[in-house]
């Protein structure tokens, strides 16, 4: 009977590997051009693995190399940044012929995404494992962590050298070892429209004075919006043993902002019902506000022409933005196949490639080389602004551990169940609360 589950699942799994796209060697695209050939525990310390693996002979047959990509990279979607990674893989698959290079779409999360079917690919169907897969933070995190993922070189694609922004070192990094190649970043900042405030926001102060209503996901369980205002403000997340904490009196000047906000009318109650970046953003499009909190990528993919976009006011100097990503991860168990892939992963790394990349994408660049060649000066000022003040969100036990509590702290205050002070103080000593004696 067991045997039998197994070799459902694996079943199962195979019917459900998503859309993948095929380009056996020496056969021409639909549109030109060369074809292509062929949550974690938070104290689990990294698995055992092999960072350097020797080659073995590969199967019989032409090598392939399989990829796991989100919806939103398709490389047959027909925009601009499909059609640059479409010919960059088959440059990449001609130069090392008879390779074959399938493309599999699998979604970011949920059943039959990303990290859904690598757990499930890796335990009943090994075979149908990719070589490559792009995987958010989170994911990368996680897979790491399961032994999912295999690390690079420690210097792969010069990642330690000076032409890598800082965010975009950490976000290849787990428990200071290299699981992943950047690909792509983001960062929460504050889109507005200029036809409603008199001057672009440079501070809370100006926000909460305009009158203008703010949209924001105050339900959001991670909290990472309140999150980053709590990171902007130097507060602490991790006691000397590395055990979540959080500053009362910093958490205050936080739940201060909200509570003036709801007060003025800038935020309303109904923003602790708002759970998702979607809905908020949803709420700005529809007119419900003039300011909202969410990813810089919603602008630079197609700014609005009714929008202009700055840095999230930070409640303290230097400027701050919290910063998200995607990267290129290993989770080939053949090795042959695996220093291929590896191979790849930088040729996709390439400065020149991510300049045209990150912009016809509308993602923040992960080199300062590849910023460089941005043509549009504005949108570079932009970017490189964006770059510069971004700092990788906080690892998953963490976000785990502090999301609900603010979360819970900020609906206490836009509820009026609570004031700053109070609110500040219950989640202080919610977290602080495992740890008494």
């Amino acid at each position: 009977m067991k045997s039998f589950s197994r070799w459902l699942a694996a079943l199962l799994l195979l019917a459900a590997v998503g859309c993948s796209i095929l380009y056996p060697a020496g056969t021409s695209t639909p549109g030109g051009g060369v074809a292509l050939p062929g949550q974690p525990s938070p104290t689990s310390p990294l698995p055992a693995t092999d960072p350097t693996p020797q080659v073995t002979p590969s199967p019989a047959g032409p090598l392939k190399l399989i990829l796991w990509l989100p919806p939103q990279f398709d490389p047959e979607s027909g925009s601009p940044a499909g059609e640059l990674l479409k010919a960059r893989l088959a440059s990449f698959s001609a130069s090392h012929s008879p390779l074959e290079i399938e493309v599999r779409l699998k979604a970011v999360s949920g059943i039959g995404g990303l990290m859904e079917t690598l757990s499930s690919a890796s335990v009943v169907a090994p075979d149908v494992v990719p070589s490559l897969i792009v995987l958010p933070r989170t994911d990368l995190e996680e897979a790491a962590l399961k032994g999912l993922i295999y690390p690079f070189e420690a210097d792969a694609a010069g990642l330690q050298g000076s032409d890598w922004y800082a965010y975009a070192r950490e976000l290849a990094q787990v428990q200071g070892t290299v699981y992943g190649l950047p690909l792509a970043g983001d960062a929460l900042v504050l889109l507005y429209r200029p036809a409603s405030l008199a001057e672009t926001p440079q501070n809370w102060e100006q926000i909460l004075l305009s009158a203008q209503r703010l949209a924001l996901p105050a339900g959001d369980p991670q909290a990472l919006i309140s999150l980053a205002l709590y990171l902007s403000a130097r507060g602490a997340i991790q006691d000397e043993q590395g055990r979540p904490v959080l500053q009362a009196e910093v958490l205050q000047q936080v739940l201060d902002q909200y509570s003036r906000a709801l007060g003025l009318g800038v935020i309303l109650p109904g923003m602790v019902d708002v759970a998702t970046d979607g809905l908020a953003w949803q709420t700005y499009q529809d007119g419900g506000a003039n300011l909202v909190i969410t990813w810089a990528s919603r602008y630079l993919s197609e700014p609005p022409a009714d929008t202009s976009v700055t840095l999230l006011p930070s409640l303290s100097a230097p400027a701050y933005a919290l910063a998200d990503g995607w990267s290129w991860a290993l989770a080939d168990p053949q090795p042959a196949r695996r220093l291929l892939a590896m191979e790849l992963a930088e040729y996709l790394a390439d400065a020149s490639f991510l300049a045209e990349w990150s912009h016809a994408a509308g993602y923040l660049p992960v080199r300062p080389s590849s910023l460089d060649q941005w043509n549009n000066f504005n949108e570079r000022d932009l970017a490189e602004q964006f770059a510069l003040a971004a700092q990788l969100r906080p690892a998953n036990d963490l976000t785990f551990s502090l999301g609900p509590v603010l979360q819970e702290a900020v609906r206490q205050v836009l509820t009026r169940q609570s004031d700053s002070l109070q609110a500040a103080e219950a989640a202080a000593e919610r977290l602080a609360k495992p740890y008494l004696p």
